[in-house]
């Protein structure tokens, strides 16, 4: 039988990661379930200016390998009308901010878990999760088992583990995000920006990436048009599955639309004990 540990974390992301290394170092014995990668491109994602010192305080100083991503020196934002306001990181006291490779940033998350001591379970999805007494048992792809006493749910939007376990999710909203990638042509593209325009239906967002194409998105709060796209992907309002007895962190908690996440006032690690 697999040995029990204190505190079982599935998802594989920021929030999962952050979550087992902390328990780790408080003294607990920590599995970390991570599905491994997402299926097709993330692109878009990116950590403002500090971010990468938060991911080092948090997981330790190699888990951001700035290598694998492309700096970030500011906004350029229209807001109705045509004129950009500018916001320049080259001044900021944290310096840059970073256009994430997501795949790339995922497995130094899981690398920093490994190396503070953290069983990482990676390519796994949890089939089922069942509790009796005070132990929960999670049954895995390939038979893997994972055993522990507490258990954090990490896995995103979906909440996979609180959703199973009777948890629902209060929807403020329904957003649609398209996503477009555009080849560039000759010399490569030295902007290192990313640009958000706000129009009646949405807004849209671009940035550059490491490869020969360019992501465009658009968010557009109704209408949308699949035609028009060479790939869409739906992007949650900000909700809260919940009940009685069970706790989530991350996106499993709470989901903002990418324009009001200033507004939101970020995520505090919950699980299910």
């Amino acid at each position: 039988m697999t040995a029990a540990a204190d505190v079982v974390v599935v998802g594989g992301g920021p929030a999962g990661a952050a979550a087992a290394v902390t328990a780790r170092r408080r003294g607990a014995s920590v599995t970390l379930v991570a599905s491994g990668p997402a299926r097709g491109a993330r692109p878009g994602e990116g950590l403002p200016p500090g971010g990468d010192g938060v991911v080092a305080e948090v997981l330790g100083p190699g888990a951001f390998r700035p290598e694998y991503h492309r700096p970030s020196y500011g906004n350029r934002s229209a807001w109705g009308g045509e004129r950009l306001d500018e916001s320049d990181f080259m001044l900021h006291p944290l310096g840059h901010g970073w256009h994430l490779d997501r795949a790339a940033f995922d497995r130094g998350l899981l690398l920093a878990a490994r190396e503070h001591g953290v069983r990482v379970l990676d390519g796994k999805r949890v089939r089922r999760a069942t509790r009796r007494g005070d132990m929960w048992t999670l049954e895995l792809d390939g038979a893997a088992v994972a055993r522990g006493r507490v258990v954090v749910d990490a896995t995103g939007r979906t909440a996979a583990i609180a959703r199973a376990q009777g948890a629902w999710r209060r929807r403020v909203d329904r957003l649609v995000a398209v996503v477009w990638e555009l080849a560039r042509e000759g010399a490569r593209d030295r902007d290192g920006t990313t640009l958000v325009e706000a129009s009646a239906e949405g807004w849209w967002s671009g940035r550059s990436r490491h490869s020969s194409t360019s992501p465009a998105r658009s968010s557009p709060s109704s209408r949308p048009t699949r035609r028009r796209s060479r790939r869409w992907r739906c992007a949650s309002g900000r909700s809260s599955p919940s009940a009685a007895g069970q706790r989530g962190e991350g996106d499993k908690r709470a989901v903002s639309q990418p324009l009001s996440l200033s507004r939101n006032p970020g995520s505090t690690a919950r699980c299910f004990q």
